[in-house]
């Protein structure tokens, strides 16, 4: 009985690459799986949000709003950079996710 339950060390390592590729192709398949997923939950945060591009942009184009307030504070660069600056930022992040998720420019 103890033969029927022995194999060779040449089967056990033959059982152990098969185990291992298909291991391997499993965590491939889930990965791409959850790339998939998150690319089209990413698309579809973006095309919810898209809509209040200029709302957002205008939150943030004044030296005195909260937000602009807190980066001259915690970065040590001035209110007035980050008004001028971060909706020039803003626009161009919103074109190029629109490039991306491959959908027309908003016209604000």
């Amino acid at each position: 009985m103890d033969n029927l339950l022995t194999i060779s060390e040449e089967t056990a390592q033959v059982w152990s690459l098969l185990g291992t590729l298909a291991g391997t192709l499993l965590l491939l398949a889930l990965t791409l799986w959850a790339s998939a997923q998150i690319t089209r939950q990413a698309r579809d945060l973006w095309l919810a949000v898209r809509g209040h591009r200029g709302t957002i942009i205008a939150a943030v184009d004044d030296p005195t709003d909260a937000l602009i307030q807190q980066l001259a504070r915690l970065s040590h660069v001035p209110g007035s950079v980050w008004a001028a600056a971060l909706p020039a930022f803003l626009g161009a992040l919103a074109d190029s996710l629109d490039q991306i998720a491959r959908i027309p420019p908003a016209d604000e």
